[in-house]
């Protein structure tokens, strides 16, 4: 067995003398942990996590490209500024308890799609407009309440 077949299949336990041989070593060891650089409480930071996020990618194995990135941020800020132009329509229309209302749905809504999304990453596609509507009613809200407070 060859020393670069045996580094890929045991854990590098401590630095060799020479600083290249350690680095190119860190590199090519498949079963380096970095995680375990980083241990936290928080369940989105788990390994499995970061497993089942790198699987689904490479399920969706699509080209990313500044031009997707753009509209689809686009799309998403369109849905945040008509959930927040609604609210406020409302609010402006002599109906505030209706626009509280959507301000209550919209805050507890967003977060229980917040989560969902962090769970199953997956279902990112399928919710984030969902989830751009609740935060636009949540954010329209909150703004019209601070412009009468200060109006």
């Amino acid at each position: 067995m060859d020393v670069l077949s045996q580094r890929l299949k045991t854990k590098v336990q401590r630095p060799a003398f020479n600083i290249f041989e350690y680095s190119v070593s860190l590199h090519l060891s498949a079963k380096f942990d970095c995680m375990a650089l980083f241990k936290s409480g928080n369940p989105t930071l788990t390994e499995k996590m970061f497993d089942r996020a790198q699987q689904a990618s490479a399920d969706n194995a699509g080209v990313m490209s500044i031009r997707g990135t753009i509209n689809k941020f686009g799309f998403l800020m369109l849905m945040v500024v008509a959930g927040a132009a609604y609210t406020w329509n409302l609010y402006m229309q002599e109906k505030p308890q209706t626009a509280m209302t959507l301000m209550i749905v919209g805050a507890i809504g967003g977060l229980i799609t917040g989560l969902i999304i962090s769970f199953k990453p997956n279902w990112a596609g399928y919710l984030a407009p969902a989830y751009g509507i609740l935060q636009g009613l949540f954010i329209g809200a909150i703004s019209v309440v601070i412009n009468s407070m200060f109006a």
